[in-house]
């Protein structure tokens, strides 16, 4: 379907791709401005966070160097048809693979709610790159569309890529005299919090306030030392470790590599297959089986009806479901009506058998795929008492809004931890507010104030009965977080527009609703008008559907 926008100059549509991409070049100059502090700053990760940190750093006027283990962007968006040598991925001394796409994804949000502010998520500004067209695309051309939003700001020259990152080690330069105190020592003086004067004003670009808002330093300056090696193409290393300083580390290495896995009796002796979907890539291998999905969350709702197309029969275990109906209804679904919800397993038998907590049990089953989400881990963070507390959970401990270590202000920030949001304009969001407060452009509050907001913060999850490893899921609370990124990043940076949040809840109304083919519904026309009206007025040219 194309709608037809009334007022606009026919010889105005024309080579949409090369407009669009002119605008956004003068849109970047335009919104360049002169920061009053440059850092040196590091991006562990170069997937849509890395990528999105890169941009908002350099165009604030910081030296960048950003480190990615892959030999190209993308992160998570990365297909790989290797796994882990170990399945379940529970054996700590297995081959690690970074990535958990799988062959058949789709996203679960429409692309034009997915796009950064300035390069639309369209076909047509993709152009020839566009592999699928669709609304609900692949993993393929979201992996187009970073790859175009990265030469677009010509970000490679930035990114060290096959690089791993080793330690990254906290240090503190002794009265100008150029000397390292003691690591250990240094991070326990500026991540204990206990003095708000030493801690939160030690460095001019740290931009945490003091009482009355002004910003001071002293001659104490934390650095970051950050160790690496690069890496051969069957990641073995090509180099000896090597170690550069930085005022600032942007942590935006995902959180979708570390599977976590839940304690279930009888795990270690059932005779099936177990995996976690980390390590799930095609559904072809489970013709004819009888296959437990556990967890029912976005992965756990995909791979049930992948691998429901060849299965016997797939049975959904999970404590709870996006639709409350779900938990009652005996009923079979999916296109073979072969997929049936049970509760949690409760125990498994070395003779295959699985009980539930909830339902009847299965005589017998082949495989146990793992839809159980993730931990946040960080090992280049581990080796440092100061650090290591960070890595490891299903949420990462008291930062102030799910970014920043208060006694460090954004001389150590995370970019993407939030889970059930719109990723890449928040990401967007963050990063900028992290380049301003390295500039000196933005504020943080005191130290004092930051913890006084962590601990309120976690006495309304408590109070809630909010379980920890929901620290950082947002769904509707997005949007004021949203918000928040923006005025506190200050003049300049606008607020989402309204018609994201109006298309996400409807998405979600429809994901609900039509689980089967949700994907390929038509979206409200108020929301198409809404969307074209964005992009017309952002970029001057038509979008076609």
């Amino acid at each position: 379907m194309t709608l037809v926008l009334k007022g606009v100059r026919r010889g105005a549509l024309t080579s949409p791709v090369r407009r669009s991409r002119r605008f956004c070049t003068r849109l970047l100059a335009m919104t360049r401005q002169i920061p009053n502090t440059s850092c040196r700053v590091a991006v562990i990760g170069a997937g849509a966070a890395g990528l999105v940190s890169l941009r908002e750093l350099v165009k604030e006027g910081h030296k960048v160097i950003g480190f990615e283990q892959n030999p190209r962007p993308g992160g998570v968006w990365v297909y790989d048809t290797a796994t882990d040598s170990d399945p379940l991925a529970a054996r700590p001394d297995r081959r690690r693979v970074h990535s958990s796409m799988y062959r058949d994804l789709r996203t679960n949000l429409p692309r034009e709610l997915m796009g950064f502010s300035d390069v639309p998520f369209t076909p047509a500004m993709l152009g020839a790159a566009s592999m699928d067209a669709r609304r609900f695309c692949s993993h393929s051309e979201v992996l187009a569309y970073l790859d175009l939003f990265a030469e677009m700001h010509q970000l490679h020259q930035y990114v060290q890529y096959s690089t791993q990152v080793l330690q990254v080690t906290p240090v503190i330069h002794s009265n100008g005299s150029g000397s390292h105190s003691s690591s250990n020592e240094a991070g326990i003086h500026f991540l204990s919090g206990n003095n708000s004067s030493s801690s939160s004003n030690s460095h001019p670009s740290n931009s945490t306030s003091n009482d009355d808002g002004a910003h001071s330093s002293s001659q104490q300056r934390p650095k970051w030392l950050i160790q690496t090696m690069h890496m051969g193409p069957e990641g073995l290393p090509q180099t000896q470790p090597h170690t550069q300083e930085f005022d600032a580390v942007v942590v935006a290495n995902g959180h979708y590599n570390e599977p976590n896995l839940p304690v279930v009796e009888g795990a270690d002796s059932w005779s099936g297959l177990q995996l976690h979907s980390h390590n799930y890539r095609i559904p072809e291998q489970f013709a004819g089986q009888t296959v437990v999905v556990v967890g029912a969350s976005n992965s756990g709702e995909d791979v049930c009806r992948e691998v429901a197309a060849v299965a016997d029969q797939v049975v959904v275990a999970a404590r709870s479901w996006k639709n409350p109906d779900w938990a009652r209804d005996p009923r079979h679904f999916g296109h073979r009506n072969n997929i049936s919800r049970r509760g949690m397993i409760s125990r498994l038998h070395s003779d295959g058998r699985v009980e539930f907590q909830e339902g009847l049990p299965l005589p017998s089953a082949d495989t146990i795929i793992y839809c159980t989400g993730y931990r946040y881990k960080f090992p280049f963070l581990e080796q440092h008492p100061a650090t290591a507390s960070l890595s490891g959970q299903q949420y990462v401990p008291g930062l102030y809004r799910h970014m920043f270590v208060p006694a460090l202000g954004p001389i150590l920030s995370f970019v993407g931890l939030p889970w059930k949001v719109v990723p890449f304009p928040q990401f967007e969001l963050q990063a900028k507010l992290i380049a301003r407060l390295l500039s000196g452009r933005a504020s943080l509050p005191s130290v004092p104030d930051m913890e006084a907001d962590v601990k309120a913060y976690y006495r309304n999850l408590q109070a809630h009965a909010v379980p920890l490893r929901q620290v950082h899921m947002q769904n509707e609370l997005q949007w004021q977080y949203n918000d928040w990124l923006a005025a506190a990043a200050g003049p300049h940076v606008p607020r989402l527009p309204e018609w994201r949040q109006r298309m996400y809840m409807h998405t979600g109304a429809n994901k609900r609703s039509h689980p089967e083919d949700y994907r390929d519904r038509l979206v409200q026309l108020c929301c198409i008008v809404l969307i074209v009206r964005f992009y017309h007025v952002g970029c001057g040219r038509l979008v076609s559907f």
